[in-house]
C-alpha cells in the first residue's frame, strides 16, 4: 500500500497495530544517492567503513521507505503479510522548520527513473519528517515565538498618536466589540475592513486599555481585524498540530524502535544509518557509540546478506542480490514460503517491482523465510520462535567490501587474519606495474588504491607472507620513497588513520575499466565543486559488480588483478 501525506494520518493507527502484532519486520530504503566520494575499500576496518558512510552518504535524501510486516498464524504456521511503501520528503511546515538541503547523484536518480520511481508523487505528496533533535529545536523556536508575541508591546512609535476626530467613532465602535471579548460575552469578534492607519490606532488604543490583560489576541485579518479570547491557547494548539505534521513519518520509525520487534534487511547498513540519522537522532562520530546506539534503538536486527555469505549457503547460490536469490530459492534444495498477502497491502512474486522499497522489503522477508528453512531444515514453517540457528546472525551487519568481517553491534567486531595484506607507500609517479613488479617474486597480487601514493596489496598465496616481511619490510633495498608494512603493523602504528578520500586509479596495465577511473579530488573539493564530481553507477545497474564481489567473497585472499566495486550496497 502506498502511503503519502494525503493518507498518512488515516492509516497510521493501522500501521501501529500491525507493528504491534508482527512476528518480524522487513525494511528497505531508496535514496537520492549513495556516496559522495568517501569510498569504502576492502581492507577498511568496520570502524573506518562506518566513518566513511557517515561522512560520505548522509547528505543524500531518504525518499522512499518500505515496511513489510510478517505475522505468523500460530495455528496454521502460515505467514500473513502487509506491506507499506512511504514516499518521504522533508518539506518545512513553516518558516521556523528546517529547510533541508541535500545532494543528488545523477546515476541514482537515473536508475530510479528507469525503475519507474514517481518523483512527481515524491515532491507533491511526500510525507515530512524530523529527527528528535530537529523536533526539539522547532518546538523551542515555536515557544520563543509565542512568548514574544504574548509579551510584545506594539507601541513602535516613540509617542502615542493622537486619534483624529474623523476616526474617533470608528475606534470607539471597534473597542466596544473588543470589550465584549475581554468581558467574556463573546469568544471572538470581527472588526470591519479599514485602513492600515485605523488598524494601527485600534492596536494603540487596545494596548493602552488592556496592556495588563492576558489571553486576548488582536490581529489583522482580510483587511479588517479579529479579536479572540483564549488566543494564546489557540496558538499553542496550532503549533502542536504543525509540529506533529513536521514530525510526520518519524512516528513510524519510533514505533518500530519502541516495539523492539526483529528488524530484517538485506545489506542494510546504509538503510540503518539513514533510518537513525533522518528519523531518530544524528549519528555519533564515535564508532562504539554508534554500535551502542543502534543496538539500543533496534535490539534485534538480522541482515540476510550476512546469512548468504555463510559458506554453506554461498556455495548453493549464484549471487546474493534479491533478484538472484529469489530465482535460486524458487528451485531445490530451497523452498519458497507460502505467504498470505492482504489484498491492497501486499505484493506477489510474479508482479516484479524491484527497487520499489516496498517490493524489495517484501522480497527480503520472503528470502529470509526461505533461508530459515535452509539453515534449520526441521523448521518446516520457518518460525523464528526458538530458532537457534538464526541467533548466530543476530545484531550483525554485513560489510559489502569486507566479506571476511562484519559489524557486530553487541560484541567486538571479528578480526580476520590479514597476514597476506600489506600497506605500501610509493612515489607519485608509480603505477600498478611498478607495484606488481615489486611483489612479483611472491606470486599474483591484487591492488586497492588508497591515494596517489598509497595502496593495499593482497597476496594470492598466503604462505608467501613471511617472505614479503623478510624481504621488503624495513628493507634498505627498497626504492627511494617506498615503504611496505604488514596490515597488522600498519593498523597498530597508524591507528587505522586512513583519511577517507575517493579511490584514485593510475594509468598502467591494471585491467581496470574506464568506469573505474576517478578524477583526483579531495573531499572538500568535491563538496564545493560538485558539478565536476564523477561517481560510479549504483550497483544494481551493473551485474558484473555482483560477480566481482563474489570473487572477493570466494577467495578471502583477494587474488588476481585490480577491480573496483565502489558503492556496491545492493
Amino acid at each position: 500500500m502506498e502511503v503519502t501525506k494525503l493518507n498518512f494520518e488515516e492509516v497510521f493507527p493501522d500501521i501501529v497495530n500491525d507493528i504491534e502484532n508482527a512476528s518480524f519486520l522487513c525494511i528497505d530504503g531508496e535514496f537520492t544517492g549513495l556516496n559522495n566520494g568517501h569510498n569504502v575499500n576492502a581492507f577498511d576496518t568496520p570502524a573506518e567503513s562506518y566513518l566513511k558512510i557517515r561522512a560520505g552518504s548522509m547528505d543524500f535524501l531518504f525518499i522512499q521507505f518500505g515496511l513489510s510486516i510478517f505475522t505468523q498464524d500460530e495455528k496454521t504456521g502460515r505467514y500473513k503479510n502487509k506491506t507499506y511503501v512511504f514516499y518521504l520528503f522533508p518539506r518545512p511546515v513553516n518558516r521556523l522548520a528546517p529547510d533541508t538541503r541535500f545532494l543528488c547523484q545523477t546515476s541514482s536518480i537515473d536508475f530510479l527513473v528507469s525503475n519507474n520511481f514517481d518523483f512527481n508523487k515524491l515532491f507533491r505528496e511526500g510525507i515530512p519528517y524530523l529527527n528528535s533533535s530537529d523536533e526539539s529545536q522547532l518546538a523551542d523556536a515555536m515557544e520563543v515565538k509565542r512568548s514574544y508575541k504574548a509579551n510584545q508591546v506594539k507601541d513602535s512609535s516613540p509617542q502615542t498618536i493622537p486619534v483624529p476626530k474623523q476616526f474617533k467613532s470608528t475606534i470607539d465602535s471597534a473597542m466596544k466589540k473588543i470589550d465584549q471579548v475581554v468581558n467574556g460575552k463573546e469568544i471572538e469578534v470581527k472588526i470591519d475592513k479599514c485602513s492600515g492607519f485605523v488598524r494601527k490606532l485600534i492596536y494603540q488604543t487596545f494596548e493602552e486599555k488592556y496592556k495588563n490583560v492576558e489571553g486576548i489576541i488582536l490581529k489583522s485579518e482580510g483587511g479588517g481585524m479579529l479579536c479572540k479570547k483564549g488566543a494564546e491557547d489557540l496558538m499553542e494548539e496550532k503549533d502542536a498540530k504543525e509540529l506533529a505534521a513536521a514530525v510526520g513519518f518519524s512516528k513510524v520509525v519510533r514505533e518500530i524502535s519502541a516495539k523492539g520487534k526483529l528488524v530484517v534487511g538485506h545489506n542494510m547498513l546504509l538503510d540503518v544509518c539513514h533510518l537513525v540519522q533522518r528519523f531518530l537522532d544524528p549519528l555519533p562520530p564515535d564508532y562504539n557509540d554508534f554500535k551502542e546506539m543502534i543496538h539500543t534503538l533496534f535490539p534485534k536486527i538480522i541482515d540476510t546478506k550476512l546469512i548468504c555469505a555463510e559458506d554453506a549457503i554461498k556455495q548453493t547460490i549464484n549471487g546474493s542480490t534479491l533478484e538472484m536469490l529469489i530465482d535460486t530459492m524458487s528451485k531445490p534444495p530451497f523452498h519458497l514460503p507460502e505467504i498470505d498477502g492482504e489484498e491492497g497491502y501486499s505484493y506477489v512474486l510474479s508482479d516484479v517491482k524491484y527497487h520499489n522499497a516496498g517490493y524489495d522489503a517484501f522480497i527480503t522477508g520472503t528470502v529470509f523465510l526461505s533461508l530459515i528453512r535452509a539453515i534449520d531444515p526441521d523448521n518446516k514453517t520457518s518460525s523464528i520462535k526458538n530458532c537457534k540457528p538464526i541467533e548466530k546472525y543476530m545484531n550483525k551487519l554485513f560489510l559489502m567490501k569486507a566479506p571476511d568481517t562484519c559489524m557486530d553491534l553487541v560484541n567486538p567486531d571479528p578480526e580476520p587474519s590479514r597476514d597476506h595484506v600489506f600497506h605500501v607507500t610509493f612515489p607519485k609517479h608509480w603505477n600498478a606495474n611498478n607495484i606488481q613488479k615489486l611483489f612479483s617474486p611472491f606470486g599474483s597480487t591484487q591492488l586497492f588504491w588508497l591515494s596517489d601514493t598509497a595502496a593495499w596489496v593482497s597476496l594470492y598465496q598466503r604462505e608467501e607472507s613471511h617472505k614479503v616481511m623478510k624481504a621488503l619490510e624495513n628493507s634498505s633495498k627498497l626504492p627511494s620513497g617506498v615503504t611496505v608494512l604488514s596490515y597488522q603493523r600498519f593498523i597498530r602504528e597508524k591507528g587505522a588513520a586512513i583519511s577517507p578520500r575517493p579511490n584514485k586509479r593510475k594509468h598502467g596495465n591494471e585491467n581496470a575499466s574506464e568506469e573505474g577511473k576517478r578524477k583526483k579530488s579531495s573531499p572538500n573539493d568535491m563538496r564545493s565543486n560538485r558539478s565536476n564530481r564523477k561517481i560510479s553507477p549504483i550497483p544494481e545497474e551493473v551485474n558484473s559488480c555482483e560477480l566481482e564481489v563474489k570473487k572477493l567473497e570466494d577467495s578471502a585472499n583477494i587474488p588476481g588483478s585490480e577491480f573496483d566495486i565502489d558503492q556496491s550496497w545492493g
